[in-house]
């Protein structure tokens, strides 16, 4: 195996290990003190196990994506969510089309441009 791509010490493939170990494990790893690859490498599993063992137990997303992989959400709640986020598109596209305006009005064309069509 190349160097660094080694299994850590003591490390065996397909090694049952029980809830507390998993849930210990995954503490760890949540500290923030060291990377994942370091507590996997520690503890003699594989960064993958301590990944999929994260999202068996609903921690593998990241700060500020949690809200978007929690629980699941029933479907008038989405819908509001859909109309909320196509209005707020609609508005983008037409800050959009008011900004490319306005460039056209405020620049000076230059020679071999287009000029935008809106």
């Amino acid at each position: 195996m190349p160097e660094g791509n080694e299994p850590p010490a003591g490390y065996r493939a397909g090694r049952k290990v029980d809830a507390a170990f998993r849930r210990r494990a995954i503490e760890l790893s949540e500290r923030g003190d060291r990377t994942v690859k370091e507590v996997a490498r520690a503890l003699g599993i594989s960064e993958h196990a301590l990944y999929r063992w994260r999202v068996e137990y609903g921690v593998a997303a990241p700060q500020g994506m949690a809200e978007l992989t929690s629980t699941p959400r029933s479907m008038p709640e989405l819908e509001r969510e859909n109309r909320a986020l196509r209005l707020k598109l609609a508005e983008m596209e037409e800050r959009e089309q008011i900004l490319k305006k306005s460039l056209g009005i405020l620049s000076p064309p230059i020679r071999g441009m287009p000029k935008w069509k809106v």
